[in-house]
């Protein structure tokens, strides 16, 4: 089933009652595939609003730039920025949020737990010595499973 999407304001803008009739909306999925020498290595989505770009950029970040193990790098903490707000997952460095440079606008909200609000990503990957792995967001009951 689709999901209604009119009130999201990045996909409609000018109002949930603004839409015109008979014209569809986008989708707020946002299934992902990186390729390594034109073959699918590292498969993962989420669904949600604004939220799902920094998700997936934060999930592939850990992945590639840090070398994670992917059940690690879906459930490493999270941050999203938006109309002068950034909020925080718990589990980051206290010296390296002291360090960010944000504006004295921005509203900083400190979460206490993980949750929902910051996506539910579900990744699989391939291993350098070709293994598969997988994992399943935490923050929306997800599992990972590998049959063989």
């Amino acid at each position: 089933m689709v999901n209604n999407m009119l009130g999201e304001d990045d996909l409609n803008p000018q109002g949930f009652h603004t839409w015109l009739e008979n014209q569809r909306i986008s989708s707020m999925m946002s299934p992902t595939i990186v390729l390594k020498d034109g073959k699918p290595e590292i498969v993962l989505g989420s669904g949600g609003s604004k939220r799902i770009r920094t998700a997936i950029f934060q999930v592939l970040s850990n992945l590639i730039d840090w070398q994670m193990p992917v059940c690690q790098a879906v459930e490493s903490p999270r941050c999203h920025w938006d109309n002068n707000i950034f909020n925080i997952e718990p589990g980051f460095h206290q010296q390296d949020l002291v360090n960010l440079l944000i504006d004295n606008d921005t509203k900083f909200i400190s979460w206490q737990e993980k949750n929902m609000f910051f996506g539910g990503v579900n990744t699989v990957s391939k291993t350098a010595t070709g293994l598969m792995q997988a994992a399943g967001d935490s923050r929306r009951s997800g599992v990972g499973v590998i049959i063989c």
